[in-house]
């Protein structure tokens, strides 16, 4: 199953149950396409760059105080996570990398 088809089921199953069964049925996405999903956010808003994932967001101009919140909100959103006041830092946020690693963490 594709990623995109386990956030529909995602979607659909939120409406039906609680937050530990969506949980559930996204513990079989694998880092790749976490890594994947971040990658294509990020980039949506800088086109026309290519990223690596251990690119430093903030470093190289991709990513600043007010977009980061906006992929704290993408992240939460997505993989219906909850990033708690530790979790947003500049460090966590700083690499693809590093965000999905968070991710991960957090689905857990």
């Amino acid at each position: 199953m594709d990623f995109k088809n386990i956030l529909k089921k995602a979607g659909e199953a939120a409406k039906k149950v609680d937050k530990e069964d969506v949980k559930e049925l996204l513990d079989g996405v694998d880092t790749e396409e976490i890594k994947a999903v971040v990658t294509k956010f990020i980039q949506s808003k800088k086109e026309d760059v290519k990223l690596e994932g251990d690119t430093n967001l903030f470093e190289n101009g991709f990513v600043n105080s007010l977009f980061a919140l906006d992929i704290v909100t993408f992240l939460e959103k997505t993989f219906k996570i909850r990033l708690g006041k530790n979790d947003i830092n500049k460090d966590n946020l700083s690499t693809i990398n590093k965000i999905v690693a968070l991710v991960e963490k957090l689905k857990k």
